[in-house]
Formats: structure tokens, C-alpha cells, sequence
């Protein structure tokens, strides 16, 4: 009896890119390739290939530069600013952060943080998209977001608000 495969969240993502860029490659017409994965643990583990004809290295190295100056930029857009409010306001960072039912450890620490600091109920939730507004939601992302992650809140009697500002 084989074992059952319990796929990393994104693996679906990058199984399908992957695929296209195969069927890209077969058409014949690039020479030179640079993959670089990586999985989650502690530490992060990663694998790195380039491979094709050599005289291309020095123009991948500057696409290289220009994909990690994209990976900043996305990175920077869903980089929550400082709050600037007590503790009974709280701000979920939804493009970064885990939609799972770990949110509801994140709500009740936030609760507690709350209640310890003397802060006014109910507890403010702002659910945060990212500067550009894109929450990043997939299919199996927007299930729980919609019907896991925004439901919680009433649990512990708190309510959601537009205004910015919360810790995180």
C-alpha cells in the first residue's frame, strides 16, 4: 500500500508553470535555462539549475536581476506599514499570511493581546490586501478565506473594519 502524497500549498502552481514552460521549450526556440524551487522547512530547502548553451549565461544573469527586482517589488506590495494603533485594532495580512484554521490562533492571541493590554471591545479586524489591493486568492485561498478566515472573527466577538492601522 503506497503512501499518500500530501502536496505543499503552491505545488499546484508551480507544477502547472512548469509544464507550460516545458511546452514552450519544446517548440525549439530558447537555449538556455535557470530554475531555482523552493520547499518549506526549517530551514528552507531549495534546488538551483542552469543549464543550455553557455554564450546565453550573461543575459540570463541580467534577466535573473530583473526577476528578483520583481520578487522585491511583489514582496514590498503585500509588506504591511507600522501600526499605529492600540491593541484592540488588528490587521491580517492576506496575501502573506496562512488562510487555515491557524488564523483562528492568530485571532484569539490577538483577543487575548486585547483583553491583557486593557484595550476597548469589541477587537477591530482589518483584513489587509496588499497595497495593490490583490489579496491573492486561489480557489482552495478563497474557500477558506471566505468561509473559514472572515466567519472567525464573530467567535471571539470581534468585527471587521475598513480603517487601516492595527497591529499584526
Amino acid at each position: 500500500m503506497s503512501e499518500e502524497i500530501i502536496r505543499a500549498s503552491g505545488n499546484d502552481v508551480v507544477v502547472e508553470q512548469l509544464e507550460k514552460m516545458l511546452a514552450e521549450a519544446k517548440k525549439g526556440k530558447f537555449s538556455y535555462c535557470a530554475i531555482a524551487m523552493l520547499a518549506h522547512g526549517v530551514p528552507v530547502s531549495y534546488i538551483v539549475q542552469h543549464f543550455g548553451d553557455t554564450w546565453l549565461q550573461g543575459h540570463m544573469a541580467g534577466v535573473l536581476d530583473e526577476m528578483s527586482a520583481d520578487i522585491r517589488k511583489h514582496i514590498a506590495q503585500r509588506t504591511l506599514p507600522e501600526p499605529d494603533r492600540p491593541a484592540d485594532w488588528v490587521t491580517y495580512n492576506v496575501p502573506a499570511g496562512s488562510l487555515s484554521y491557524d488564523f483562528l490562533i492568530w485571532l484569539i492571541n490577538a483577543g487575548m493581546t486585547r483583553v491583557r493590554e486593557k484595550g476597548m471591545a469589541p477587537l477591530k479586524v482589518k483584513f489587509w490586501h496588499g497595497h495593490d489591493h490583490n489579496p491573492q486568492l486561489d480557489e482552495q485561498r478563497a474557500k477558506m478565506y471566505f468561509g473559514v478566515v472572515k466567519p472567525a472573527i464573530k467567535l471571539i466577538g470581534a468585527v471587521e473594519t475598513k480603517e487601516m492601522g492595527g497591529r499584526f
